[in-house]
């Protein structure tokens, strides 16, 4: 699984304005989302796509190397690109459903623009169905909670979302190229083919700054000694015709 925020992109401020979207990610420290927010082991994500997917290798953009003080130098060269400075300061709204974790991150990203940015933001919690309806209709929102659960063991499974025309793509991403290139892996002869066609569509996407991949999810349990057969798995399934209990000695 992936959490991430998404950015509307077919309505003002974030429509046709890439640099904005791109310093709103560079901004985003995810290792201290990671270390002091959220806290169970969640893996920073610079990507949609989770480490170890089946047949499918993890992309990024170069600037997910960069140290976070470089990154925030370069978030602050990104806003001014965007046409955003003292003089014009940027207020903008994040939305998420209503929550004790989403509203922790959320405040630590807000206080993270602010300080690196000086963006003002203006922070909106709603009851689930009626979050869900307004990030469906894309008219009110702005910077969203988001994120997907697999279904599959399957990097379409996540990228298929950001296709146009997909009821679960929230942002709005109508990318002609991307399109091409989800059709072209559906239609690739090999695993390899299909594989480098998707990198290469998630790192469109990522480039087009769609959505800010904040933490791949992790799934926590605990598991006595006494049982056999439990194995740790990307979907986290655990049939139980394959559980056993034995007898500890004491």
């Amino acid at each position: 699984g992936s959490f991430w925020f998404g950015f509307n992109l077919t309505q003002a401020p974030l429509k046709n304005t890439r640099a904005l979207r791109e310093a709103l990610s560079l901004a985003i420290a995810r290792d201290k989302l990671t270390r002091y927010i959220t806290g169970f082991g969640e893996q920073a994500a610079y990507a949609v796509v989770p480490p170890g997917t089946a047949d499918y290798s993890p992309v990024a953009l170069n600037w997910s190397k960069l140290t976070q003080v470089e990154r925030d130098s370069l978030a602050r060269k990104k806003l001014l690109e965007a046409g955003y400075d003292k003089n014009k300061p940027l207020d903008i709204e994040l939305r998420y459903n209503t929550s004790t974790p989403h509203r922790r991150l959320s405040l630590a990203v807000a206080a993270m623009w602010r300080d690196v940015l000086g963006i003002k933001v203006r922070l909106r919690n709603e009851e689930w169905k009626v979050f869900v309806n307004n990030r469906k209709q894309k008219t009110i929102t702005q910077v969203f909670r988001g994120g997907w659960i697999a279904d599959v063991n399957d990097p379409r499974n996540f990228l298929s979302n950001f296709q146009s025309g997909n009821v679960v793509n929230w942002s709005g991403l109508n990318d002609k190229q991307y399109d091409l290139l989800m059709q072209q892996a559906d239609a690739a002869a090999t695993p390899q083919k299909r594989a480098a066609l998707m990198q290469n569509a998630e790192i469109r996407l990522l480039s087009e700054h769609a959505v800010v991949p904040v933490y791949f999810y992790v799934s926590k349990h605990l598991v006595s000694p006494q049982v056999t057969g439990y194995e740790a798995n990307l979907l986290d399934h655990h049939p139980s015709r394959f559980l056993r209990l034995r007898e500890i000695k004491p």
